[in-house]
């Protein structure tokens, strides 16, 4: 929880309490004026033990959104969202500690916030180390996570006191009704290098709606890198475009490269503020490359080798072999094939049950890739035409050393040495 989030919620030492901080603080029990919904609506107030939930909430700007404790609901998270879980304690004992976690709806845990009880100092003290100091021992906590371009679905929160569990909150989070929300691409969605001899995407589509009126910012990051760790450093592409109204589409085109892409579209609303939405989508390989395409380009590659010193009447299926041995014949591979399958990079499989096609990484999570399986780079990963030409370099290159070898060993016997 940032700093200035801490501040708010806990007063420094002879600073006053906010009126509504001081309707909720009773001996042995305690009032909760439950925040309201709209201008119009306040909701009752409900009493808990020592340790319970208040509604949990999302704050964006100065707009806080609860759900009833009770059961799940829903939220909306347009903008500079934080899930707030605010509850009381009452009696804390010295060295006394809440956690606090998030379960997404793919089962990924948000943790390492808490609060701590220093009954000497009189002090909280958070996970960045900061403190609020008072003699307030029965206090209202206020922890939370930012949420805005996080998963949306069914989440639960929870609150363990000195390690043991007391309070399980679930709760949905949805973008419904956002200032600004993204239509296209959509989360989760594949885009497939199938242009331009399977080397580039179709345009991507880039587009979203507002209610602010004005022009939308874009940002779409890239990232790749094997279950190794290569390319290293990750291949990365950032690029950032603007569309100028509601509605209005921007194309992308992805050329030889893939991964992840994290987009985040955002507006200035009419008082000032910044609103955004996010969205993540996926640039992978094709489905499959035409075995016959493979074999035409992997024999025009040795046939057409202009420093070879080896007979030009060689073995023109030599590298089909090769292929065949290290990369069984596929530059993509997926986290279902066999016999040995690729990492689940993203977790896309484990998550959403999407099984990509991935670059295909060698038996160690990816020091070599592809049809050739040659060094990782970003080209030979995504480019399998590329990645055909650097196995005819190598191949080259250790043919020459192989030759040189063989020559010397031989010397000796020609000229009777």
């Amino acid at each position: 929880m940032p700093q200035d989030r801490l501040t708010q919620a806990l007063p420094k030492r002879g600073k006053s309490r906010s009126a509504h901080q001081n309707s909720r603080h009773h001996a042995g029990s305690m009032m909760m004026a439950r925040l309201r919904w709209t201008a119009r609506r306040t909701l009752r107030a409900k009493t808990f033990g020592s340790i319970g939930p208040e509604p949990l909430e999302v704050r964006r700007h100065a707009l806080r959104i609860h759900v009833d404790p009770s059961g799940a609901d829903s939220i909306a998270f347009p903008s500079d969202a934080y899930v707030v879980i605010v509850h009381g304690s009452n009696g804390m004992a010295d060295g006394e500690r809440l956690e606090y976690s998030f379960i997404r709806p793919d089962g990924s845990v948000l943790s390492g916030l808490w609060l701590q009880w220093d009954a000497t100092t009189q002090c909280w003290t958070n996970q960045s180390g900061f403190s609020s100091c008072g003699p307030y021992p029965f206090w209202t906590m206020i922890e939370g996570y930012p949420v805005n371009c996080d998963q949306t679905g069914f989440w639960t929160a929870q609150i363990f006191d000195n390690g043991v569990l007391v309070v399980t909150l679930p709760f949905m989070l949805t973008r419904d009704g956002a200032p600004v929300a993204i239509t296209s691409p959509t989360d989760n969605q594949l885009v497939q290098l199938l242009q331009q001899t399977y080397t580039a995407s179709d345009p991507v589509h880039f587009s979203a709606t507002t209610s602010a009126g004005g022009s939308i910012s874009w940002s779409a990051a890239l990232s790749y890198q094997t279950g190794a760790g290569y390319p290293s450093p990750k291949l990365t592409d950032t690029r950032t475009f603007t569309t100028t109204a509601s509605g209005v589409v921007h194309d992308e085109t992805y050329q030889s490269l893939g991964g992840q892409v994290k987009v985040t579209a955002q507006t200035t609303t009419s008082d000032g503020s910044t609103v955004k939405d996010c969205a993540t989508f996926y640039v992978e390989g094709p489905d499959n490359i035409d075995p016959n395409l493979t074999t035409n380009q992997l024999v025009a590659s040795y046939t057409s080798s202009a420093s070879r010193s080896y007979p030009s009447d060689g073995t023109p299926n030599l590298l089909t072999g090769v292929a065949m041995h290290e990369g069984t014949y596929h530059q993509f591979w997926t986290v279902l094939s066999t016999p040995t399958p690729n990492e689940d990079l993203f977790g896309l499989y484990s998550k959403f049950g999407i099984a990509a096609q991935w670059p295909h990484e060698s038996y160690d999570k990816g020091t070599h890739i592809g049809l050739m399986m040659v060094k990782t780079t970003a080209s030979a990963a995504w480019n399998w035409l590329t990645n055909i030409n650097t196995g005819m370099g190598v191949f080259r290159m250790r043919l020459a050393t192989w030759i040189d070898c063989l020559f010397l060993l031989a010397y000796p016997l020609i000229h009777g040495r």
